[in-house]
Order: C-alpha cells, then structure tokens, then sequence
C-alpha cells in the first residue's frame, strides 16, 4: 500500500477523505499547505517583527511597511498594505507545537495570491516589513491612511487657545422715574370779614391780614 500525505491535520477518529489527502506521489512539505491558486512566500524577520516568536503557523497577520514617502514633504511612511495573510511556516516548523511555545526563527512564509507577492517583494526591497499578529478569528478589513514621522507628536500637540466669548450689548429704552406734581397751595385772602352782633342789628368789620412778604420799617 502506497502512503498518502494529507492536506490537512487529521484528529483520532475522524474519517480520511479523498478531499484531505495530497495527490498521488506528493511529498510531506510545505507545498501540501498551499491553497490552490496561491503561493508560498518567505520573509525575514526578527525578534521585533515576530512578535518574540509568538507568531506560529497557522496563524493570521497583517503586514506593515515603513519606507520612504513618494511625497518628498514626508520623509517616510508606515502602512499596513496587506491583511489577514496565513502563516504557512515559521523558520522550519510548519505545524504550531502541542506545548504552545514560541518559535524563534528568522524568516516566516506567508501564504500570498501572486499579486500579493509581487507587492511584498517591492516593500522587501525598498523598506523594513514588520508582523502584525491578528486575533483568532478576526474578519475585520483594515482602511489607514498610514502614519508619518510628523503624525506621532500630533497628539502631543499644544491645545488651540479658544477665542475670547463675544458680549453683545442690546440698547434698552430709558425709564424715567415719574417726576411728583407739587401740590397746589392754598390761596390765603388777604383780608378777613368778622360779623359783629349788637342786640338785634349786625355789623360787619373787615380785619386787614399783614403781608409776610414786607420788610419790616426800621425806626
């Protein structure tokens, strides 16, 4: 019986399929991992694109390229150009370990369209290219417009003086205190008549009243 190498990873118990199994005459490698109609393509990594070896196979990542800004008034740029690539191999390992640990190796194989691996090989060539580990299962698509040397203290920026609040003035009509009418004075005669009674016959005297106003005769 001729042994047959499968696509994918098979648990105890789990019935063998012609769909899981390589072709006939297929080695065990890497080439049984690709999906059809995509390539393998290794990048050299470090400690710091790799995330300290927590990048494993299998897993997902974005891939950001910091190179010089075709916009001579920016100098460079950081972009996340291509996302939830597949991790084919970390260094040799192909397979994520039971333990879990990380894998420290210098170069991770992405599984890429051919397209894709056109683009990754400019950015090798012409910037550094850093892992961005995703979250299992995340779907999310990334829309930056990437970040320049002069975004990052934009956030440290000195806050815009606010302007000085506006007083508007409204013209009011004037109110008056109503200005108190003086009484009139009563008008005092300047003479008085006294009725005199004698007996049966009635008389009358006219009495004279002295003007306050005149000045006094001196002597």
């Amino acid at each position: 019986m001729v042994g047959r190498v499968t696509r994918v990873a098979v648990f105890a118990g789990e019935p063998i399929v012609p769909g899981r199994l390589a072709p006939n005459g297929t080695g065990p490698g890497l080439e049984v991992k690709i999906t059809p109609g995509k390539r393998a393509m290794a990048i050299r990594i470090n400690d710091v694109a790799g995330i300290s070896g927590l990048i494993q196979p299998n897993s997902r990542v974005d891939v950001m390229v910091t190179m010089k800004n075709p916009e001579k008034e920016k100098p460079e740029i950081s972009k996340l150009f291509m996302e939830n690539m597949r991790v084919l191999s970390v260094g040799t390992e192909v397979h994520r370990g039971a333990d879990g640990k990380p894998i420290n190796a210098t170069t991770a194989t992405l599984e890429v369209t051919p397209q894709e691996a056109e683009r990754l090989a400019a950015a090798t060539t012409q910037g550094s290219i850093q892992l961005v580990l995703r979250g299992y299962g995340d779907p999310d698509s990334v829309k930056t417009a990437g970040a320049t040397p002069a975004d990052i203290l934009t956030g440290f920026s000195a806050p815009t003086p606010r302007s000085a609040p506006r007083i508007r003035y409204v013209s009011r009509p004037v109110q008056h205190a109503p200005v108190a009418t003086p009484e009139p004075r009563p008008v005092v005669p300047d003479s008085m008549v006294v009725k005199v009674y004698r007996g049966d016959k009635v008389s009358q005297q006219k009495f004279s009243r002295p003007d306050s106003t005149a000045k006094p005769e001196t002597p």
